[in-house]
């Protein structure tokens, strides 16, 4: 099974970010694996809020991942 990493924002609403990208790769018959770079305070009317992770954190996720699994893409 392909393996597919997003780094992107999460959208709590569902409508886009880590979680829409999970279920297209769930769609396209992908193991999906998210890290989010930013929370976002928002619904399906529009985001109100954003926060960055900061970087230390991001390259943590990073690391600890793929020192375990490798993505396809």
């Amino acid at each position: 099974m392909i393996k597919i990493l997003s780094i992107a924002g999460s959208d709590p609403s569902g409508g886009a970010g880590i979680q829409m990208d999970l279920k297209t790769f769930q769609k396209l018959g992908a193991h999906g694996m998210a890290i989010p770079a930013a929370l976002t305070a928002q619904n399906s009317r529009g985001v109100s809020g954003t926060s960055p992770v900061p970087s230390a954190e991001l390259s943590r996720q990073i690391e600890t991942l793929l020192s375990d699994i490798k993505p396809d893409a």
